[in-house]
This record gives C-alpha cells, sequence and structure tokens, in this order.
C-alpha cells in the first residue's frame, strides 16, 4: 500500500512501535540521494530502514550512511538470481 506523504505522518504518529520502511533501491548509486530526501520530507524517524537492491560491490569506497543509523550490508557475489 503507497501513501502521500501528509497520509504517512498521519498514519505513522499513532503509534511509536517498531518501524520500518523500505526502498528497492534499483542502484544505491543512482538513488541515495531521492531516499534521504524522502525520508526528510516525511520526517522518518524509523527503528530500522531497509534497502533492497543496491547493486552495491565489496570493493566500494562510497559511504552510504544515514546519520542516526547503522549501515549493514550482504552484497551479492555476482547478479544471478532474483
Amino acid at each position: 500500500k503507497y501513501y502521500s506523504d501528509h497520509r504517512f505522518n498521519q498514519v505513522k504518529k499513532a503509534g511509536d512501535k517498531l518501524s520500518i520502511i523500505h526502498f528497492n533501491s534499483r542502484s544505491i548509486y543512482a538513488n541515495f540521494n531521492r531516499i534521504k530526501e524522502y525520508l526528510d520530507d516525511i520526517n522518518g524517524t524509523f527503528s530500522v530502514i531497509a534497502i533492497s537492491e543496491t547493486w552495491r560491490k565489496d570493493d566500494c569506497d562510497l559511504s552510504f550512511e544515514l546519520d542516526g543509523y547503522e549501515a549493514n550490508y550482504i552484497n551479492r557475489q555476482n547478479k544471478s538470481g532474483g
């Protein structure tokens, strides 16, 4: 289910429990700033921020950190599969 920014903020304020948001980034290199901007727009504070399809490589020296969060990565060894 998709929410507008306004509706999302209404629902979010309804309870302060475990909260998770997921982004299918389809390349963290191309879309990290958009994810950060979206979190800023919705004043997002979540227990967990999950980002899939990052296409991040082990030898990447770029930092994809979000203030207030600890980053953990599991990079695929190849591009085959889902």
